[in-house]
């Protein structure tokens, strides 16, 4: 006799509780987002409206997989392609915010291509993992294979601070001399 509970509409309150009070945290974050973004609008803000926007997705999907109406390979698809999507706009974001701390001659070096080609071998392990949910002789593996991206993206943006933050880094250690515009950005 199989003994799992199968039965996804078998969440405690407690955890529909939580999940859908991550869904109205993330209302009001993209509220108060969107105001600014109305009322002062620039690219930086713009992309925290995206990020907070997708990251609202995410979180409703949550909900209603907690509820037991959005489950399986449906799920399993646009939790890869969020993490996707938020990996690489995050990566993007950072990677601009960064150029403005370089001159036009140092804006592209070292870091700048292991952020890059990082930022691509985790979308090409992404992708693998999507491609391979869609095979059912490995989705066990294509599990794996998602959790070792998941468990990489921090190390992608990660790479992505250190390029945009290190003009900064080397100001505070004084080890190079930037120009002016650099500490007021970095200030600011």
């Amino acid at each position: 006799m199989n003994t799992t509970n199968t039965d996804p509409q078998n969440v405690s309150d407690g955890v529909q509780i939580f999940v859908w009070s991550v869904v109205a945290i993330g209302i009001v974050s993209c509220g108060f987002i969107s105001c600014k973004v109305l009322l002062d609008p620039n690219r930086i803000r713009w992309s925290c409206f995206f990020l907070a926007f997708l990251t609202l997705g995410m979180a409703v999907a949550n909900g209603l997989e907690a509820a037991g109406t959005f489950t399986g390979l449906l799920y399993c698809e646009l939790t890869i392609i969020t993490a996707l999507l938020f990996n690489n706009f995050i990566t993007v974001i950072t990677l601009d915010l960064g150029g403005k701390f370089y001159g036009p001659e140092e804006r592209v070096n070292g870091l700048y291509w292991v952020s890059l080609v990082a930022n691509i071998l985790i979308n090409m392990v992404f992708i693998a993992s999507l491609i391979m949910h869609n095979i059912p002789s490995v989705f066990i593996a294509s599990i794996t294979v998602d959790h070792i991206a998941r468990m990489c993206v921090p190390v992608v943006i990660f790479i992505s601070f250190v390029y945009a933050f290190y003009p900064l880094i080397v100001i505070g250690t004084d080890v190079d001399h930037r120009p002016v515009l650099v500490i007021a950005v970095g200030v600011w």
